[in-house]
């Protein structure tokens, strides 16, 4: 894992400092100005200029912008207690912080840019993910040698620094565009790698999984636990988020189980404590 040492010192230093508590108070101004080159991850392997690689380059951009404009609302629009009332379905409540919102919300926090969090205007850069996210690579399909194939089950693939999406993320909604006639009371949504036809996943929420896998995002987070330490629970360390359990109801249930501090180091926690706190606020209506 020796990649992740060649990431740029700004890069890792930016991080680190957006890892403080976020207070209730905090407000972001919700933007969405397009993505600008600097917060786009680097795409690598596509090479054709053809119609297909046009169309999947157009829409995982799509898909970087409503992960954008999803943490952007949140930030900006949600109060402190439908917060809380949302992440307690999720995760313990932090020592520290006091409350258990604490992990998800600062994590959301390394994924977008400085403007996003402080409201600051700059260069046109409103709007942006972090420029940590920058340093990511977009591998083509089999393009290179860790750009794993995809199946019919994948929505993406994560490699040390790379990222491969697949079909399913090309076919899947942007979360900020759900229609709230749509769907009901419950969360019907299974977990980040299940197959496309039995999930209304999202393109938010596909990247959100992706970048808690994503040590320079995930890090300074995941290290304030010492369960996510523990490699015999999560077997790769505190670097990135695991899938110790699975869609939105498994997620919830570590609560019940031993040790519901795992909720902490578990990718889909964070998936779906977004996702079902956005549309709970859009939607203005709680799930089962």
């Amino acid at each position: 894992m020796l990649w992740w040492f060649l990431l740029p010192l700004f890069s890792l230093a930016w991080v680190e400092s957006t890892a403080m508590p976020a207070t209730p108070e905090m407000k972001v101004k919700q933007l969405f100005a397009p993505l600008s080159r600097r917060g786009i991850p680097m795409f690598q392997g596509y090479t054709s200029g053809g119609a297909n690689e046009t169309r999947e380059m157009q829409k995982i951009r799509e898909g970087f912008g409503d992960t954008v404009s999803v943490i952007g609302t949140l930030m900006n629009e949600v109060n402190f207690d439908l917060r809380e009332k949302v992440a307690k379905k999720y995760f313990p409540i932090h020592g520290n912080s006091s409350t258990a919102s604490f992990a998800a919300w600062n994590m959301l926090a390394n994924m977008v840019s400085e403007n996003v969090i402080t409201q600051r205007k700059s260069h046109g850069l409103d709007g942006d993910l972090s420029p940590a996210v920058g340093d990511l690579r977009i591998i083509k399909e089999g393009s290179e040698k860790h750009a794993r194939y995809c199946k019919d089950t994948s929505w993406s693939w994560m490699w040390p620094g790379t990222i491969t999406f697949c079909e399913s993320f090309l076919k899947a909604k942007q979360l900020h565009q759900t229609d709230c006639n749509d769907i009901g009371d419950k969360l019907k949504i299974a977990p980040a790698w299940a197959k496309a036809k039995d999930t209304d996943m999202s393109k938010a929420a596909v990247i959100i999984h992706g970048l808690s896998m994503y040590p320079p995002i995930a890090k300074p987070i995941l290290e304030n636990f010492s369960i996510c330490k523990n490699r015999e629970v999560t077997g790769r360390g505190v670097n990135e988020t695991v899938d110790i359990a699975t869609g939105p109801y498994g997620a919830r249930d570590l609560l019940k189980k031993p040790h519901p501090e795992k909720a902490f180091c578990n990718g889909d926690s964070y998936v779906w404590f977004v996702t079902e706190l956005y549309l709970t606020y859009k939607c203005k209506r709680s799930f089962q």
